[in-house]
């Protein structure tokens, strides 16, 4: 099941990703991370920041995220 898309994540599937001729993968689970867009042909992971980045604790998350 998918998860929830932000405003920012709706409107990038809309108006472009969806259009692609190639598959994108909302909400996609890679390892214990789920990202907002993932190509498999491409090998492409797209991240859409929303203003769940700027609090401290998105920020801590992100970091940790990041160091992997």
């Amino acid at each position: 099941m998918r998860g929830h898309m932000t405003p920012q994540e709706t409107l990038l599937w809309n108006y472009c990703l969806k259009r692609l001729p190639v598959q994108i993968y909302r909400q996609y689970v890679i390892e214990s991370y789920i990202v907002d867009f993932f190509c498999r042909k491409a090998r492409l992971v797209i991240e859409v920041d929303g203003a769940q980045h700027r609090s401290l604790e998105g920020m801590k998350y992100d970091e940790k995220r990041s160091s992997r």
